[in-house]
């Protein structure tokens, strides 16, 4: 038996690609954009306000695709991994991200303007101990809240 995979036998491809938007919420300035991976430069891009910038990969089967980006505008500079496959891929396909002055944030499936910021993507007990730090200060808390359909924390600045 023969298995033939790809566009030229107009089969859908044996792993799908994924999308990944980059939107620059700075407020103003152009902001630099230059992402990678371990195999792939995608070289650098300005992105003007309120204007993004795209790509689309194929994941390896291995969910060992990672892709890390750094961002500049005016004298600042953050990086951030914007593709991880352990973190990502089970996520589903398109990815769009808002890059704000304080970082990157992960815009939610249904959430149409809420963010799911970075800080959702720690490990467990850096979570425990993030929701206790705020807990315990309700002033300066983040609006804090657990999806029960798919078990995602959401931590968003409070109102």
């Amino acid at each position: 038996m023969v298995l033939l995979f790809g566009p030229s036998h107009g089969l859908p491809p044996f792993w799908p690609r994924t999308d990944l938007t980059m939107t620059n919420n700075l407020g103003g300035p152009v902001l630099t954009v230059h992402c990678k991976s371990k195999d792939n430069d995608l070289g650098v891009h300005m992105v003007a306000a309120k204007t993004d910038y795209h790509f689309s990969f194929q994941p390896n089967i291995w969910k060992t695709t990672l892709f890390f980006c750094s961002f500049q505008w005016n004298n600042q500079v953050k990086r951030f991994d914007i593709f991880d496959a352990p973190r990502d891929q089970d996520d589903g396909y398109k990815f769009n991200w808002t890059i704000k002055p304080d970082g990157p944030c992960k815009l939610g499936k249904k959430q149409k303007e809420s963010e799911i910021s970075a800080l959702e993507m720690i490990k467990d007990k850096e979570t425990k101990d993030l929701i206790a730090a705020l807990s315990s200060n309700p002033s300066e808390a983040a609006v804090i809240s657990l999806t029960t359909v798919d078990k995602r924390l959401t931590i968003r600045e409070k109102q």
